[in-house]
């Protein structure tokens, strides 16, 4: 059913990940796993390949917005998915225990990327706003729902690492 309420939750969810997405096939290279995606890909391509930023972005925000802004639609889908109090907690807290997991693997070199205390800030912060917007807004996406966007979410945190397909 049309709502003004569901509408606006999934706004504030897409938004970020458009921005994103503008940010990583705009500003950053071409070896992120999206981009090549998007450039064997013959559907999408004509409209990307004109994506040429008209502005230089500050290093901030081509490198550490991004992971704030899909830790922020990853969290607010962990935040209305429909949970017992157990669930809802590892829920929430998963996305930013990813996140550092994710840098300190990054700084002891695991796996690839540099490890960034921005990226931690932006990530935290962003965590903290989804977390206390999620509780505000009277959304509730069912259980099943909720856990197949959490793992797309994963996926598309996946696209974003820097690799050759």
């Amino acid at each position: 059913m049309f709502s003004l309420r569901n509408t606006f939750f999934y706004f504030l969810l897409i938004s970020p990940l458009l921005v994103s997405l503008y940010i990583y096939l705009g500003f950053r290279t071409n070896q992120i796993l999206v981009h090549q995606l998007v450039l064997k890909s013959q559907l999408l391509y004509p409209y990307t390949s004109s994506i040429k930023p008209f502005w230089e972005l500050p290093y901030w925000m081509i490198y550490n917005l991004p992971e704030g802004l899909w830790i922020f639609s990853l969290t607010l889908i962990a935040g209305v998915t429909r949970a017992n109090e157990s669930q809802k907690k590892v829920l929430l807290f998963l996305p930013i225990f990813y996140v550092l997991v994710l840098e300190i693997f990054q700084g002891i070199h695991i796996t690839d990327g540099t490890f960034d205390v921005l990226d931690l800030l932006y990530a935290f912060v962003f965590w903290l706003l989804a977390k206390e917007v999620s509780t505000k807004l009277k959304v509730k996406i069912p259980k099943n729902y909720g856990r197949l966007l959490i793992i797309i979410f994963f996926v598309l945190v996946f696209l974003s690492d820097v690799k050759t397909l």
